[in-house]
């Protein structure tokens, strides 16, 4: 994988160019702040390469983008990129100083959107006339951090574990984000959360109940595909999936979409998906 050697900025550094910025800037922008800045911002880190920013809506992500090159940043193009920030789906832009800027439009990695329990948890800390900034809290942080596959976020999430997380937050915005994707954004936070005890020998008490959800959305996902072909018997869903799952897990999955009511089982016991 590519990496890159870039130099570290203090908050005061960052500060000034938020100072700059906002002189630039017509009309307001909100911005949402997440990673290295914010971890920054409470001491948990001496510095940061560049700042994560999420804004809601295109219109937002211009005027923004209008600014910065204003004061002097220009836009970097895809081909600058090393793979993993190419990955990440956000716009580059960086100054001559080599600070970077990367400006998510709602989603954040091509992953998880700024949602209204975000904005909930969010604080804001500058509130001027045409800036204003926000930062994620450290639970919505250790999502976007848990769900992506860079080898230095999971230092990250060990140093916001040791600040203090609330990870039923953490976990009722993951399952939120999975249902609105499709995506089992579980199984990447379990793997992480694992790793993190492994490593950094930091229990996350969610581990396991990430593990039993991932387990039965997966589970499930095998079979209603096949269910939408037509009503089956448990023999026959046997026979048709034996090679992706054990007779066990069938008959685990056809429990689970039963108390789920996803699920109907005729007198003659065909099985089909409930309108």
């Amino acid at each position: 994988m590519q990496t890159e050697r870039r130099k570290q900025f203090s908050l005061e550094y960052i500060e000034k160019e938020l100072d700059k910025l906002e002189k630039t800037i017509d009309p307001q922008v909100k911005i949402y702040v997440a990673g290295g800045y914010v971890m920054a911002y409470q001491e948990l880190k001496a510095g940061t390469k560049d700042i994560d920013v999420i804004v809601e809506t295109r219109y937002q992500a211009e005027i923004l983008a209008k600014g910065l090159m204003a004061t002097g940043y220009r836009l970097l193009p895809n081909g600058t990129l090393t793979k993993e920030y190419h990955a990440l789906g956000a716009t580059a832009y960086e100054n001559a100083d080599g600070f970077r800027w990367e400006i998510f439009k709602k989603v954040v990695a091509n992953k998880l959107a700024l949602s209204a329990g975000m904005k909930t948890r969010s604080k804001v800390i500058r509130k001027g006339d045409k800036l204003q900034v926000s930062i994620l809290s450290n639970e919505d942080i250790f999502l976007m951090k848990g769900v992506t596959d860079r080898d230095r976020d999971l230092e990250d999430i060990s140093l916001l574990a040791r600040s203090g997380v609330n990870y039923e937050s953490v976990f009722k915005e993951c399952l939120s984000q999975s249902d609105r994707t499709g995506k089992l954004w579980e199984i990447g936070l379990h793997d992480k959360c694992e790793e993190l005890e492994e490593k950094y020998g930091v229990r996350v008490p969610i581990t396991k109940k990430l593990q039993k959800i991932a387990e039965e959305k997966m589970l499930t996902k095998r079979i209603v595909p096949v269910l939408r072909q037509g009503p089956k018997s448990e023999e026959e869903l046997i026979q048709l999936l034996n090679e992706k799952l054990k007779s066990s897990d069938i008959k685990a999955g056809l429990k689970i979409l039963k108390e789920q009511a996803r699920i109907r089982i005729s007198k003659r016991g065909k099985i089909s998906l409930a309108s």
